[in-house]
């Protein structure tokens, strides 16, 4: 049984029965696909190995600028190997769409991360075979405010979740002034 991965839609292929016969899976359902006939035949969604369930852990963050921030999501069921699962989490907003994280077969692509997170999202790899996603921005920016909306694409499905990121500016940076100290003239014979 050999495994290929096509980037149309996170679709998972395994070749089955024969050197002739593949099955993918896809969001929505699999397809048989048959080199004798060239057919490509739609299956129902219930055959496939489970449903996958994507959970924020919380729908609506705050946080300061400079802080950091742990951005959580839960999936079920929980994947055995992380070389079977895909990750692509975005930052949405009124202006762009911005790549925050993508994990490719387990492995982290920080090339297609753009430029305004680089070097500032850190990934726990120790829990994603709990089915956890925990992604630590630091240093945030106020232009970090928006919808953090994470894909999640196993054997078993894909499911996605969303949640909402408020970044203020430092209370501190609020309420200063522009202050000159001026020192009394010393004596001259000081």
């Amino acid at each position: 049984m050999s495994v290929f991965y096509s980037s149309v839609r996170f679709l998972l292929c395994w070749s089955l029965f024969s050197a002739t016969e593949t099955i993918c899976f896809c969001p929505d359902s699999f397809i048989l696909l048959s080199e004798w006939f060239d057919l490509l035949l739609p299956l129902p969604l219930c055959l496939s190995a489970g449903t996958l369930v994507v959970n924020v852990a919380q729908t609506f963050y705050q946080a300061e600028e400079n802080h950091h921030i742990t951005l959580e999501w839960t999936f079920t069921p929980k994947t055995l190997s992380s070389s079977n699962i895909y990750i692509f989490c975005q930052l949405i907003t009124d202006q762009k769409v911005s790549v925050l994280f993508q994990l490719h077969e387990g492995v982290e692509v920080s090339e297609s991360q753009d430029e305004q997170f680089s070097g500032r999202v850190q990934f726990d790899k120790d829990v994603l075979r709990e089915g956890r996603l925990r992604l630590d921005v630091s240093r945030l920016r106020t232009e970090d405010s928006g919808l953090y909306l994470c894909e999640v694409n196993t054997e078993s499905g894909s499911s996605s979740d969303k949640c909402r990121l408020n970044v203020t500016v430092r209370k501190d940076q609020d309420n200063r002034t522009n202050t000159t100290i001026i020192e009394p003239e010393k004596p001259e014979s000081w």
